[in-house]
């Protein structure tokens, strides 16, 4: 009896000891499920864990790397902000004048434009450490966020090639813009940040005669100089207008006042043939 006793005993403990183990168990895997990020990442993208305890990660989490993360045990402590970190290609637009050509076109009047045009297709792309920096600097928080930055620095890629073209091409470095693609690329590359240029592929362009813009470059003092004498000709003749203007006007108040004084010279002018002679004798009364 008494050994029935201990053997009741032993199965109670042991069965008191198996169910703690089951439950540290499943706490266990509960834990390890919570913290398992791995599988919250689709095959392709890149996630990046933000947590109010730790900040954020700086090792981003795919899907093809195992990560567990104790930040996610606690309750509302950690996101997972996921990111496609793949090529994205967009195509810009980029236009305008070259430097003061405006004012370079008055040398030749309409005959001339100094205007250009470039259509781009471009590819960027960030990197998963790139992207990482990015949410830890607040710089991005979502995809939409990825991308609006990736599409700013296709445009500054492209402006930045754009620029380099023009100034090569002004020093005579090259003499086409198909022989500034080199210089172009290698000026695009260094206009993206946080990011990195792929391709750069000019689509089409329409680009002024370099030349023609360097003579009315060269021209454009003679020019300006020569405006401005007829503008100051142009304002010596119209204070001379003005001067006889002002003396005709000064003229007639002198006559008007005439007039007042001797009522009786209006049936002069009137009946008079000859104006010349009715004013001397204007005069010879003053």
């Amino acid at each position: 009896m008494f050994q029935g006793f201990l053997w009741g005993n032993f199965v109670k403990k042991s069965a008191s000891f198996f169910l703690c183990l089951i439950i540290l168990l499943a706490a266990g895997g509960f834990a390890f499920y919570l913290g398992w990020s791995q599988f919250k990442v689709e095959p392709g993208n890149v996630g990046i864990l933000v947590s109010k305890t730790s900040g954020t990660n700086p090792v981003p989490i795919t899907h093809d790397r195992f990560s567990w993360n104790w930040e996610f045990l606690i309750p509302t402590n950690a996101s997972l902000l996921t990111f496609s970190p793949k090529p994205y290609t967009f195509e810009k637009v980029v236009g305008g004048v070259l430097p003061s050509g405006k004012e370079y076109e008055k040398v030749y009047g309409e005959a001339v434009d100094f205007s250009y045009s470039f259509v781009f297709s471009v590819t960027l792309k960030c990197t998963a450490d790139e992207i990482a920096s990015l949410v830890a600097s607040k710089e991005i928080s979502s995809q939409a966020d990825l991308e609006n930055l990736l599409e700013r620095n296709a445009l500054a890629a492209c402006s930045a090639a754009t620029n380099a073209a023009i100034v090569a091409l002004e020093k005579g470095e090259v003499a086409s813009v198909e022989g500034a693609k080199k210089i172009m690329e290698d000026a695009a590359r260094n206009g993206v940040k946080n990011c990195s240029l792929e391709s750069i592929e000019i689509l089409s362009h329409s680009f002024p005669d370099i030349a023609l813009y360097k003579s009315a470059k060269a021209s454009y003092g003679d020019f300006v100089k020569k405006l401005e004498e007829a503008i100051s000709e142009e304002a010596r003749r119209a204070a001379e207008e003005n001067s006889q203007i002002s003396s005709a006007i000064k003229r007639m108040e002198i006559l008007g006042e005439t007039l007042k004084k001797y009522p009786e010279l209006s049936d002069i002018i009137k009946n008079s043939n000859d104006v010349s002679k009715t004013l001397e004798t204007i005069n010879s009364m003053q």
